[in-house]
């Protein structure tokens, strides 16, 4: 289970929306991190034609040999920018997502590179996952040169979004920036404590598990019991019980 080295491939992603007049989300600007070149890649929708369009075209341009197996990572991907991603993404290749409960946790995209007949991946995933607090929290907690800035994302509607244009964008890349360094100092963290990588690990349960394996289970064994011992003593576990009693006075 010990990786080689504590190498961590990956993007982070961040993306805007307003409401329309029919209550929809509608995504208007989109950024995607590469801290190693410190390159940001930035849509707007007023150079576009659609949203669709849009996300289109930030996807392409993360879909090169470059960035074969890189982790792309959003915060909250899974109950928000996953949501608006999953078509998006099935449209551009093939997708492959980890549902559980109604939760996205991964999705694990393969793609043809325009300049070649070969397919490639990316891995989106929700650092929230493996981080659950808000990402101004996170920042100031991991002490990032970058912390979350402080736009007003509701004050931008249909009619006034291509007017924050330099604003959003500072707003959207500094989110990105800030996910970055917070998910390399964890990852940093985590492998200087367990020798644990954080990148084939989505959520902090498996991280989790994963630590048990590598550092204190004995003999490489997990007892494991299925059938009709594990369907009896399932039985046996109930969640909790609540009831109140609203009195009411007899009227005779």
């Amino acid at each position: 289970i010990k990786p080689k080295n504590n190498k961590f491939n990956f993007l982070t992603l961040d993306i805007e929306t307003y409401l329309d007049n029919n209550n929809y989300q509608i995504p208007y600007c989109i950024c995607i991190y590469d801290g190693v070149s410190n390159e940001v890649f930035k849509f707007y929708l007023d150079e576009f034609t659609s949203s669709d369009e849009m996300l289109i075209k930030a996807i392409n341009s993360i879909c090169i040999r470059k960035y074969h197996n890189y982790n792309v990572y959003a915060h909250n991907f899974s109950n928000f920018d996953g949501i608006l991603l999953m078509r998006i993404l099935n449209k551009i290749g093939t997708i492959n997502p980890t549902i559980k409960d109604g939760w996205i946790i991964s999705i694990n995209f393969s793609f043809k590179s325009n300049n070649s007949n070969n397919f490639y991946t990316l891995k989106f995933c929700d650092s929230i996952l493996l981080l659950q607090s808000s990402l101004r929290k996170l920042a100031k907690s991991f002490n990032t040169n970058t912390q979350k800035g402080n736009f007003d994302t509701l004050k931008v509607d249909e009619s006034n979004y291509k007017l924050f244009k330099e604003e959003v964008y500072d707003y959207c890349i500094a989110d990105c920036k800030s996910l970055y360094e917070i998910l390399l100092k964890f990852n940093h963290l985590i492998y200087e404590n367990f020798n644990i990588n954080i990148k084939n690990y989505p959520t902090i349960p498996s991280l989790t598990f994963a630590n048990f394996r590598t550092s204190f289970l004995r003999n490489n064994e997990i007892a494991q019991i299925s059938g009709k011992i594990y369907d009896d003593i399932k039985k046996s576990y109930t969640g909790g019980k609540t009831e109140m009693y609203i009195p009411i006075s007899n009227p005779d």
